[in-house]
């Protein structure tokens, strides 16, 4: 339904149908970090509707050889990159994957993986989440997004307009600022 609406849409400027969840991450030690799993459908690219970058500020590529973690679920577990994690779901059921990269990310801790690897860990993949690009049609991507929650096909909504004015970057900027002059 939803994705049929999307495609009507002017205000869209391009989607992405693919299945997010819940999920966790377990270190060697069987600590847990709680993240969210995007897996990207096979012959999509994310790239549109997320960057993602190494640390060293190079694009970062997902493939079928492991997943990509962002830096701060990293860094609570002590993870590197050709390690391995253990990624459990929402049915408990947990598999050993390899760590194939780490990207940055400010907002949340984020586990990115192929359809063909979800697959071949979890079993059936059925989408249930999109990643929009709004169009220049849109002006106001927070009032969008709230409109959007009003839909009978919408469960949540994210919006990295309102991400960005709840987050506050103005008041991050200005403290970095004063310290560097300090």
């Amino acid at each position: 339904d939803m994705v049929r609406q999307l495609q009507a849409d002017d205000s869209i400027n391009g989607y992405l149908n693919l299945r997010i969840e819940s999920a966790k991450l377990l270190n060697v030690d069987k600590e847990p970090c709680s993240v969210q799993l995007m897996i990207i459908p096979d012959g999509s690219e994310v790239e549109d509707y997320i960057r993602m970058e190494n640390l060293d500020g190079t694009s970062a590529h997902l493939g079928d050889d492991g997943i990509l973690i962002t830096q701060n679920a990293t860094r609570i577990l002590g993870l590197k990159t050709g390690g391995t994690v253990f990624l459990q779901n929402m049915e408990l059921e947990q598999y050993e994957v390899a760590v194939s990269g780490i990207v940055r990310n400010y907002l949340g801790n984020n586990v990115y993986m192929t359809q063909k690897l979800y697959e071949a860990s979890f079993g059936e993949y059925v989408p249930n989440g999109v990643l929009a690009g709004l169009s220049d049609a849109c002006i106001d991507q927070s009032t969008y997004a709230e409109a959007l929650r009003d839909n009978d096909s919408v469960l949540s909504i994210v919006s990295t307009a309102a991400l960005r004015e709840e987050f506050g970057f103005d008041l991050i900027n200005a403290i970095v600022l004063l310290l560097i002059v300090m």
